[in-house]
């Protein structure tokens, strides 16, 4: 009876499928948030705002003016993960290195078929001032396939990099930098 209990128990288990709990009440780093302050003191504080932008090696740089900063932070604001249709589909893990005293927020998913496959916050020993958030991307279509990362300093810079890999045509790379308060 015990070996039918724990069989019958068994298959249950596999036939209905283990859910993970919902993520609704977990708070993750509120990136979309945090980037629209930064956009917010960008827009109060008159600084001298400029482009760097590298496209297969040839280099260009230009002052911008500060409404032209939102549209190249796009690649910061969408996806977010806390948007509750993916929210679930992410695993945070929290890392403390003694050594720097900075905190990792670190952000993955399994699933491929999202764009956004690693979010990485690094915080300063206070747990809430944020030093550095690095972004993965990658989009595939028939086309081509394309790997994007992006890293943000706050109050100082935004770089986006991007991968290109198209069949029977060459790589391309594409790299725009926007600084606006160098220390």
């Amino acid at each position: 009876m015990l070996k039918f209990c724990v069989a019958l128990l068994f298959i249950t288990n596999i036939a209905c499928g283990e859910k993970k709990p919902k993520k609704e009440n977990v708070i993750f780093f509120q990136g979309k948030d945090f980037f629209k302050t930064q956009l917010a003191d960008l827009k109060a504080t008159p600084y001298f705002i400029h482009k760097i932008e590298t496209k297969n090696g040839i280099r260009d740089s230009v002052a911008i003016p500060v409404d032209s900063v939102e549209f190249y932070m796009k690649p910061f604001l969408e996806p977010d993960i806390n948007d509750p249709s993916i929210k679930d589909l992410y695993e945070e893990s929290v890392i403390f290195d003694e050594t720097t005293g900075i905190y990792s927020l670190n952000y993955t998913t399994a699933d491929r078929e999202l764009e956004l496959q690693i979010m990485n916050v690094l915080l300063e020993e206070d747990a809430k001032s944020v030093k550095q958030i690095f972004i993965r991307k990658y989009r595939s279509t028939d086309e081509s396939s394309i790997i994007e990362q992006l890293s943000w300093k706050p109050y100082q810079s935004f770089e986006s990099n991007r991968l290109i890999q198209s069949p029977n045509k060459p790589e391309e790379t594409h790299k725009i930098q926007v600084v606006w308060n160098v220390k």
